[in-house]
């Protein structure tokens, strides 16, 4: 006797609310028509479809954001790393921003 029950390689907790048969959508869409009516149903589903967008959006923009602050860490983490010894700091375990004030204070002293 085989499985059929859909395995993903990603968090199984997820995969259990995200996976909505045919016949769920169709038992949400009833209640939602004889709560809402069918005069707003079409204007609600709209107004969720562009909060939907504005969030993938979002999500896109903060994704690109993260991804250039890592490249610019990445660009420059050997001229840091260089400036650091060239003032006898010690450089292992230390993160970018410890390494960044330790570089400050010797500057400024």
């Amino acid at each position: 006797m085989h499985n059929t029950s859909f395995k993903s390689e990603k968090d199984p907790l997820i995969d259990r609310f995200t996976l909505i048969g045919l016949p769920e959508t169709i038992l949400i869409l009833g209640i939602l028509l004889v709560l809402i009516g069918p005069e707003k149903l079409p204007e609600i589903a709209k107004q969720l479809g562009g909060a939907v967008r504005e969030f993938r959006r979002a999500s896109s923009s903060l994704t690109e954001t993260v991804n250039s602050l890592t490249v610019v860490d990445e660009e420059h983490s050997d001229e840091l790393l260089e400036i650091a010894r060239k003032l006898d700091i010690h450089t292992k375990g230390k993160t970018t921003k410890q390494l960044i004030n330790e570089i400050m204070m010797k500057i400024n002293k």
